[in-house]
């Protein structure tokens, strides 16, 4: 009788415990022999999971671990830590019936019977998928916003706490204003990340959170932080104080921004900028800008001045442009622009322009359509006028040239005529016309003597340079001292002449970042060699010319005057000009 109503108690008990586990529908409850075969498989586990008790009393647990997991052994390390320790926790994906992966905490413990020795085991899951795809989603979030700060050049955050003079910052804004980590996030004096400002700015700053506190409430500066290795960093820093019910500040906290790499191109961009101006006030540039369409037109004030118009005066194309162009330059040069804008073509002209007193000035425009947020057609404008007078009274020079020497062979062929016409002998006519002959000869010497004679190399590469700007950053000079003859000195002023007005027109000089060297050196071989080298630098890529020009062919014939050889070479990078020649044959005797 006592042992059936023990046995009708047990059966209650695990009525009872078999109740109390259908209903724990949140939990998957499990339990498995030690070989890991499912014993019993509560209502949880068939809502969690998908299978029936059924269904799985009698297969192995790892029907439901995914197939990388049991690839791993987890089932078995789970029941050995389960033997091992008393519980083997469980946090992974799990495989539903349908083949879905779902997200599982849980642990493994023994089963043990009534001399505590280990018969299976029990495994409680409890789906978290939810949960972990939110975690999930909320660290894309995270790492996309820390992505977001790296790319923004985030250095980090603090905030200090005025009341007490307290300042704490995160590790990263600790490093860039070079405090030690642990000191910062534990919290330090507002002076200790105040030292790590760079001098010229300390006190700029200082002052701006005085006010902040005191004023405005609001703190946003930029300023320069000085790295521990001597490194500078520009930062821009912007931060908002708190107050008290009383109006007294609590907390002024913030962030900070590497702005460096912004910092130093604007910094690049404004010493670009004066450069160019520099550059375009030396030359008497004037800049200009218009769309494709030749509309928005944009002059600056020098290109308003050389054709004719007030500063605030309204500006298109036809009006402001073509008809301050001289009537016999117009159809020629709006043809030339047109074709530039629709073929992104060079433009470079000439022509004339004519204000209403009838003044004439001689204007030579060159520009390019250049792309960017759109495509823009800009340029610059120069007067030429007194380049074009110089050229014209160059001309003159040289018919004046021309016509003195037919004057002097004419005052030859007079001395050989009239001499050989009243000498009464050979010997006489010889005597005469040498001796007029030499007179002729010393009067041109002495007319040579008093411009070009022994002439300083200096000075002639002065004058040869003067209408590009002379020595500058464009045009570097250097050599020693040389003097040349007077043959030798013109040859050298011609030639330079014709280098240094190519160059500005099509070489280095015709961009602002192209430079000129201009070296020359005298070799001490067996014989003194004289050495002169022109090279440009920075400016379009050169071409050999398809046809050879005059300036060509005078630079490689004057080495010839200058007593040697001379040899122009195209190189992409820019033309090179080099003449060696014996230092004997150049130089004063």
């Amino acid at each position: 009788m006592t042992a059936r109503k023990q046995l009708a108690e047990r059966r209650q008990v695990d009525q009872r415990h078999g109740f109390i586990l259908d209903s724990a529908v949140d939990y998957a409850i499990v339990s498995m022999r030690l070989d890991g075969t499912v014993t019993s498989w509560n209502e949880g586990a068939a809502r969690i999971m998908g299978w029936t008790e059924q269904e799985m009393c009698g297969l192995p647990c790892h029907r439901f671990f995914t197939p990388e997991d049991c690839d791993d052994g987890i089932p078995e390390k789970e029941m050995g830590a389960a033997l091992a320790q008393g519980r083997g926790k469980d946090e992974r994906w799990h495989l539903r019936k349908g083949g879905e992966r779902f997200w599982a905490n849980g642990e493994m413990m023994p089963l043990t019977d009534e001399a505590d020795r280990p018969i299976g085991f029990i495994k409680i899951l409890r789906d978290r998928t939810e949960q972990r795809l939110e975690y999930e989603r909320l660290k894309a979030i995270e790492e996309r916003f820390k992505i977001a700060l790296e790319a923004a050049g985030f250095v980090g955050s603090w905030d200090w706490d005025s009341r007490t003079d307290t300042l704490r910052a995160d590790s990263k804004f600790c490093a860039f204003y070079s405090v030690d980590p642990e000191l910062g996030e534990s919290g330090v004096p507002l002076a200790t990340f105040v030292a790590g400002i760079h001098p010229d700015d300390r006190e700029r700053v200082a002052e701006a959170i005085r006010q902040c506190i005191a004023e405005t409430g609001e703190f946003a500066e930029e300023y320069r932080v000085l790295r521990h290795d001597g490194a500078v960093r520009w930062v821009m820093a912007q931060g908002r104080c708190a107050y008290d019910g009383s109006g007294k500040a609590t907390h002024f906290p913030g962030v900070a921004i590497d702005t460096t790499d912004r910092k130093l191109a604007e910094l690049a961009l404004a010493d670009s900028e004066t450069r160019m101006r520099l550059a375009l006030e030396a030359g008497e540039l004037g800049t200009w800008e218009s769309t494709l369409e030749l509309g928005n037109l944009q002059w600056d004030a020098r290109t308003r001045e050389l054709l004719g118009h007030t500063p605030d005066e309204p500006l298109d194309f036809q009006h402001s442009f073509i008809r301050q162009v001289h009537p016999d330059d117009r159809e020629r040069v709006n043809a030339v622009v047109r074709e530039a804008v629709t073929t992104d073509g060079m433009l470079d002209v000439g022509f004339r322009t004519i204000d209403a007193a009838g003044r004439q000035r001689h204007v030579h425009a060159i520009g390019a359509v250049v792309v960017g947020m759109a495509k823009r057609f800009l340029g610059t404008v120069r007067d030429v006028t007194e380049l074009r007078a110089a050229e014209d009274h160059r001309a003159l020079l040289n018919n004046e040239l021309q016509h003195r020497i037919k004057n002097t062979l004419s005052i030859v062929q007079a001395i050989v005529s009239q001499s050989l016409r009243n000498a009464s002998t050979p010997a006489e006519a010889r005597d005469t016309i040498g001796n007029r002959l030499q007179v002729l000869s010393e009067a041109h010497d002495l007319l040579t003597r008093t411009s070009w004679s022994a002439a300083p190399i200096d000075t002639i590469v002065d004058g040869a340079i003067r209408l590009q700007g002379g020595r500058s950053r464009r045009i570097r000079v250097s050599g020693p001292q040389v003097r040349f003859r007077a043959r030798a000195a013109l040859a050298l002023a011609m030639a330079l002449h014709e280098l240094g007005t190519n160059a500005t027109k099509y070489g280095a000089l015709s961009v602002p970042e192209g430079h000129v060297d201009l070296r020359w050196t005298v070799i001490q071989e067996p014989e003194p060699v004289f050495e002169l080298v022109w090279k440009e630098h920075g400016g379009p890529v050169v071409t050999e010319p398809t046809r050879v020009g005059f300036g060509t062919r005078l630079m490689q014939s004057l080495g010839r005057d200058l007593g040697g050889k001379a040899v122009i070479d195209y190189e992409p990078s820019g033309v090179r000009w080099t003449v060696r020649s014996s230092l004997a044959a150049i130089v004063e005797s």
